[in-house]
């Protein structure tokens, strides 16, 4: 009886003994997730940081374009009113040259 009893806490104590191994490896693969996990929690951060400053600076390259299409558009403005007094005073130029031509 006295050695079937040691046999049974012998195989107990193997038993508690590979439990502890399962639980300490278990231990080491949370942590190891764990690390993971922050690693990428801070790869997360870097990238929507990286895509922040991407969408700041696009925006800020759209905003000047627009400001040089202003600039641009009011310049055509100019020129065209520039262009229809030039057509005026050729035009009048003509009808002068030509009434001088007559007389």
């Amino acid at each position: 009886k006295e050695q079937a009893a040691q046999r049974k806490v012998a195989e107990m104590l193997a038993e508690k003994e590979a439990l502890e191994q399962e639980i300490a490896a278990m231990r080491a693969v949370q942590e190891s997730s764990e690390e993971q996990s922050d690693s990428l929690g801070l790869e997360k951060e870097a990238l929507n940081k990286q895509l922040q400053d991407q969408v700041a600076a696009v925006t800020s390259e759209r905003d000047t374009l627009q400001q040089q299409i202003i600039f641009i558009q009011e310049r055509i403005g100019s020129l065209s009113e520039a262009q229809s007094g030039l057509q005026k005073s050729i035009h009048n130029i003509l009808e002068k040259s030509v009434k001088m031509l007559d007389t």
